[in-house]
């Protein structure tokens, strides 16, 4: 990416990090889980800080939410948490509109990190 072209909103590339609750915080018997998504939150920190001034977007993107997967009916469902009720699960298609929108941002506004979660989440 550092050898691209700089596109029209002032960017070489972008790198997106998807991250997960336990980013944010910690539950119990998930410790190894948590440190890792805190290892990966401290990784797009210092990627951020090292390739944004050189042209290149790091975001990191902590989905703090079930996602519920688009059924044959139209509705959505998690594996483990059962059909969404009030959209109180991410859609995975505004999951993916939110990621277009970190890479098309201009560099003037760059975000590093955007946190997911339904309206309806209790943090």
């Amino acid at each position: 990416m550092l050898g691209n072209e700089l596109d029209a909103n002032g960017a070489k590339g972008t790198i997106i990090f998807t991250n997960a609750s336990a980013a944010l915080k910690g539950f119990p018997s998930s410790g190894a889980f948590a440190m890792a998504c805190h290892a990966k939150s401290g990784l797009a920190q210092n990627m951020a800080r090292e390739l944004m001034p050189q042209g290149i977007h790091v975001a990191n993107v902590p989905i703090d939410a079930a996602i519920g997967w688009t059924q044959v009916d139209g509705t959505r469902a998690h594996r483990l948490t059962g059909t969404t009720v009030d959209d109180n699960m991410a859609d995975p298609d505004h999951i993916a509109e939110t990621y277009l929108q970190l890479h098309r941002q201009h560099r003037s506004t760059w975000a590093f990190e955007v946190v997911l979660r339904p309206w309806v989440e209790k943090w």
